[in-house]
């Protein structure tokens, strides 16, 4: 198979039962999220608008995974992604020997000849600093010529992969990832199945004006399971787990979820994390290898590199990771909107999240989430514009009953609750 192939999956190798369910429309021309209202203003009632224009896109549940391949007039010879995630493993492997082996070597050698060695350092320390800063110069070069833009919020940011190099690895983690949960999976004809179909179909209907919409193959599976999660894989693989469907009350809620989780595959989130990932730690492997050099025993440098790594997780790499989930929130509320969801169930979903859930298990700092009362509130701030993006898309009107008003009373009795098992009893004013 060629390096262009989008997939390696071999359809005969799943079982009949597995369904999928795939989106292929036809492009409507319209790719600027800039340009959203186009599609949802009440000009688009008119006769020939592209939203109330007949789609010519088929929803096809099928027994097989098929994936398309690129044409190329001529064969591309890309760098196959695995060699870029040794790349990593090895460079650090080989920060850690160079600094214990120079440790060793410096604490071998005689007192005169470390006063030499020093000398010479001393002597030639401007072509030491040309050398590094020349490593800095081609390291920025390489940043900057992989700065891509991000699809919807235009947001520019760094992807070290191309798309054929991700799409591989993607495949690869679903191939892991399927064969993990094959068991488990629900039949097609399971009525929960449907319901995820229903309510992603929904979606990518809702948002067809999207060019990432169209160039993602979206499938579902639905796995037999208590666990509370729902994710969608770069590739567009939609998991779905039987406990997160009990926890969505309502098809509403589900939407919601579902957008969240598919606004991070539009978005390109998985190919940025991995990059970024991977700049952090060729960016650090210097500070790695002056680690095991300076420190005077192994124990010592095994302590300071775990340390090290705790504090690089804590002030870049979860950061970063809560900034897109903050990003999907956003733009999930969007799809969400576009689809003619009630978006008002996607901030009532987190509070009723963030009362099941043990407060100790919800501390943000230490999370690559946001918490679950921290994204009820934010979504909380960008709901009007979200509600008026609805309204343009001439949806249905919003019921009456507003749901997160229902969560804020079942979370004041909760509160009165937990107060009075603690032995505090909480007077009501006299009316």
């Amino acid at each position: 198979m060629s390096s262009d192939s989008h997939s390696g999956h071999d359809p005969s190798s799943f079982p009949r039962w597995t369904s999928i369910t795939t989106l292929r429309p036809q492009p409507f021309g319209i790719s600027m999220w800039a340009a959203r209202s186009l599609l949802c203003t009440a000009k688009s009632a008119a006769t020939g608008s592209p939203r109330n224009a007949a789609p010519r896109w088929k929803a096809l549940e099928r027994q097989q995974i098929t994936r398309s391949a690129n044409f190329h007039t001529s064969p591309r010879h890309c760098i196959h992604p695995i060699f870029l995630i040794a790349a990593k493993q090895i460079t650090k492997g080989l920060a850690i020997i160079t600094g214990r082996g120079f440790r060793k070597w410096w604490k071998s050698l005689p007192s005169d000849k470390k006063a030499y060695f020093v000398a010479v350092a001393l002597k030639n320390k401007w072509k030491v600093a040309g050398f590094f800063g020349a490593t800095w110069c081609v390291g920025g070069i390489y940043y900057f010529s992989h700065i891509q833009e991000t699809p919807i919020t235009h947001r520019r940011r760094f992807v070290a992969f191309t798309r054929e190099q991700f799409r591989k690895i993607s495949d690869f983690e679903f191939e892991m990832q399927f064969e993990l949960f094959k068991p488990h999976l629900l039949p097609a004809v399971h009525p929960v199945y449907h319901r995820v179909v229903r309510v992603a179909n929904q979606l990518l209907h809702g948002n067809r004006d999207i060019d990432e919409i169209h160039n993602i193959s979206w499938s579902v599976s639905v796995i037999d399971s208590p666990m509370k999660n729902a994710f969608v894989m770069s590739n567009g693989q939609i998991f779905v787990f039987a406990g997160m469907l009990e926890i969505c009350t309502n098809d509403e809620q589900l939407g919601n979820v579902l957008a969240h989780e598919m606004a991070h595959c539009i978005l390109g989130h998985g190919a940025e994390q991995v990059s970024y990932a991977h700049l952090i730690d060729f960016a650090l492997v210097g500070f790695l290898a002056a680690i095991w050099a300076i420190m005077p025993t192994d124990g010592i440098a095994v302590v300071t590199h775990w340390f090290f790594e705790k504090v690089v997780s804590i002030l870049l790499r979860l950061p970063y990771s809560r900034k897109l989930e903050r990003e999907a929130d956003e733009v999930g509320l969007q799809l969400a909107a576009k689809a003619c969801f009630d978006v008002r169930e996607a901030s009532a979903f987190w509070t009723k999240m963030s009362l099941m859930q043990n407060a100790l298990e919800d501390v943000e700092f230490i999370s690559t989430h946001p918490s679950h009362e921290r994204r009820s509130e934010y979504l909380d701030n960008i709901m009007n514009s979200a509600i008026e993006l609805r309204r343009q898309c001439n949806c249905p009107r919003l019921p009456h009953q507003d749901p997160r008003v229902l969560m804020s009373m079942l979370k004041e009795e909760v509160k009165q609750e937990s107060m009075v098992k603690q032995g505090v009893v909480i007077l009501q004013p006299p009316r």
